[in-house]
């Protein structure tokens, strides 16, 4: 087909639209559909390429396939290596074997399938992950594999039809799946979910074979296409219903634009720069990502200075990566690129399968850079029983919260082996697994966590009508409204001779220690700030002094807490919100008197 500048200008702009999302999501909340974009396109150039080489009885699957991986596959294992090398010197090696897995998913074109089971998109660990992008270069190279099969054996007659059936098909799926069962991150990398997006793309490339003309209405198309880009920018969000039906507007507008002929929208997008950077679209997009990841793994955030540090690194990698790789290896005859990618793709596998051994060699002790203790009943419907085997107290002891309440769980498996009781626990991430609690006002980031809280809420009120006394832990009281009138809730519920004590929990640091100091005992002088709790302690005051079976102990008043991140220049943080197991046992220490004295008289005011 004849080389056409508007689309290069429209992948100009389809990056810049992810690359200003990626980078200030604030700005542009839609900006990520600036994928959605890449998927109509290639779905439409792929498209009219095949039509246009099976009417001339010119097509050839093995000859796409090999164009196909000479397009990507050279530049994308550079990234890969380029990324690994990086990874060694700036992932903890608590985190490299999750770096490894990524790498090798990526490598085979599968990333996709893991980010699926894994974190939302727009989570806060995805944004750390500097592979995390490649989940959209796998989809692409797992639809190539059947695009041309559907092209070549459905007659041309039947295609039009085929393609409506099957956009509509999956489209409504995706929906379903979202809407009706929540699905939401696994849609949003998922291979089906993402069909009607390159579909369209053939769809209107079916419309332009055709010779359908658009002499009048050209710029309208063209017009209307831009606005509704333009729409979803600013009016999509990371808490959009993502992709399913609202992906149509979108990739609509964009094919919009490509069957839309000569006119203004596509002069402008026909400019110069604007063709230059559509060139370099695919090495950039390449480039940008893992360079905002390790930054933000680093605890950086993104300021003027650091935001044209970015820009800089991205344009000046992309434009070695597409004229010392991208063409390199394109102009290569078979066997040539065969016997020049064979040694990149063992360098990517030799990287992956030293990355564990880095790690073990560097790796740090996990007491102090991961929690250790009580795993089997956090997260999961187990319940545990820690302390004392010989309990001297015969009162049925519980403990409940979230990760606060899990680093709580060394603190009173030490005091209650000492002092001769036992609790039994059960505990969640980030939100306490109780009732009344609004997933409405939980960030969409945070939803598998809330989801997963909340399935173990009827094991824990089963717990708590058989304990009698109630500890409860969490960090912040005031992160969500309804925390206040769950609790609230949670008290009324028991019974008479029930209590509860509300723990003031250890204070959270606004920067994670263990990146910044990266040794067990204190070798940097960083100003570490914590992060002022007051809503909270206001919260639990207030609760202690209106119910007659509410208490409150502090953890807070050890001298574990004099000077964080850090307590006898040892490490006592495994990240910026969790003490270790080294500081629970030593606030143990420092507290055994006061808490073992303050369990052991509790009783109802």
């Amino acid at each position: 087909m004849q080389f056409r500048n508007d689309i290069q200008g429209l992948r100009a702009i389809a990056f810049f639209l992810v690359f200003l999302f990626h980078l200030k999501p604030d700005l542009l909340p839609g900006g990520y559909i600036g994928v959605d974009m890449f998927f109509v396109i290639s779905g439409y150039l792929i498209s009219t390429i095949v039509l246009n080489q099976l009417q001339k009885n010119k097509f050839s699957l093995v000859s796409f396939y090999e164009k196909r991986i000479k397009r990507i596959a050279p530049a994308y294992f550079f990234m890969l290596i380029a990324v690994a090398f990086a990874g060694y010197f700036t992932y903890l090696p608590t985190d490299a074997g999750t770096l490894r897995g990524t790498l090798v998913r990526s490598a085979l074109f599968i990333s996709n399938v893991l980010f699926a089971n894994g974190e939302s998109y727009f989570g806060a660990q995805s944004h750390e992950n500097p592979l995390l992008h490649t989940w959209s270069l796998a989809i692409e190279m797992q639809f190539y594999i059947f695009l041309p099969l559907l092209l070549l054996f459905v007659k041309r007659k039947s295609l039009l039809y085929i393609i409506l059936i099957l956009i509509l098909g999956f489209t409504v799926y995706s929906s379903w799946q979202i809407y009706v069962n929540g699905s939401k991150t696994a849609m949003y990398f998922s291979l089906l979910a993402r069909i009607p997006e390159f579909l369209i793309g053939t769809l209107f490339s079916l419309i332009s074979l055709n010779n359908i003309k658009f002499t009048n209405a050209g710029t309208i198309c063209a017009v209307i296409g831009s606005a509704g880009l333009l729409v979803s920018s600013f009016f999509l969000t990371a808490n959009s219903s993502f992709p399913g039906i609202l992906s149509l507007i979108p990739c609509i507008s964009i094919g919009l634009i490509l069957i839309s002929g000569q006119n203004i929208i596509t002069s402008l997008l026909s400019l110069k720069p604007l063709v230059q950077i559509g060139e370099w679209s695919y090495s950039l997009y390449l480039w940008h990502w893992p360079i905002m990841a390790f930054m933000r793994y680093k605890m950086i955030s993104f300021g003027i200075a650091e935001s044209i540090i970015i820009i800089s690194l991205t344009f000046i990698l992309s434009y070695l990566s597409y004229t010392l790789v991208e063409n390199k290896f394109r102009a290569l005859g078979n066997k040539a690129f065969i016997k020049a990618i064979l040694p990149v793709s063992l360098l990517v596998g030799i990287t992956a399968y030293f990355i564990p051994i880095y790690a073990n060699a560097h790796r740090l002790n996990d007491s102090y850079t991961k929690p250790v203790f009580g795993l089997k009943s956090h997260k999961k419907p187990f319940v545990e029983t820690l302390g004392s085997e010989s309990p001297a107290i015969k009162k049925r002891i519980l403990l409940i919260g979230n990760s606060h309440a899990m680093m709580t769980k060394p603190f009173l498996d030490y005091v209650g082996k000492k002092a001769g009781f036992s609790f039994h626990t059960i505990t969640s991430a980030s939100y306490p697994a109780i009732r009344g609690l609004n997933r409405d006002e939980v960030p969409i980031k945070y939803y598998n966590m809330f989801d997963q809280s909340s399935s173990l809420i009827s094991l824990t009120e089963q717990e708590i009508k058989k304990s009698d006394i109630i500890i409860f832990v969490i960090h912040d009281y005031c992160n969500i409204p309804s925390i206040k009138d769950a609790m609230v809730n949670l008290i009324k519920s028991l019974a008479p001779n029930q209590l509860i004590v509300l723990v003031k929990s250890f204070p959270r640091l606004e920067t994670n220690p263990v990146r910044v100091n990266y040794n067990v005992r204190k070798v940097v002088n960083y100003d570490f700030k914590t992060i002022d709790n007051s809503c909270s302690r206001r919260l639990i005051k207030q609760l202690d002094e209106t119910y007659l079976n509410v208490y409150s102990f502090d953890l807070t008043k050890s001298k574990v807490f004099d000077t964080p991140p850090f307590f006898n220049d040892t490490l006592s943080y495994y990240d910026e919100g969790h003490i270790n197991t080294y500081a629970s046992i030593e606030m143990a220490k420092d507290l055994y008197t006061d808490f073992s004295n303050f369990i052991f008289n509790l009783s109802v005011k």
